[in-house]
């Protein structure tokens, strides 16, 4: 529940503020079957717009570093509550 309501919202926000546009959705795989989105990134906000560019299917899973984990626990709750794990 808490991931549909903070990914819808972050949706709306960002398509009313940012305008994002999506390229190239259409290549990944619809049919149910899992798969790894690896993606470059140059800002900690970026991996927001990639869960929010696929928000049809299945609860996506994002890698984090597990030092995110450590920084506020509040923060560290909503990371879980969204799909975020952290590695070493």
């Amino acid at each position: 529940m808490f991931y549909c309501v903070m990914v819808g919202g972050a949706w709306l926000l960002w398509h009313l503020v940012f305008r994002i546009q999506v390229v190239g959705k259409e290549h990944l795989p619809k049919d149910g079957r899992g798969f790894v989105l690896a993606s470059n990134h140059i800002s900690a906000i970026d991996p927001v717009f990639i869960v929010i560019a696929r928000l049809w299917g299945k609860r996506m899973l994002i890698m984090a570093k597990a030092e995110l984990f450590r920084i506020n626990p509040i923060l560290s709750w909503m990371f879980r509550h969204v799909g975020v794990f952290g590695v070493e």
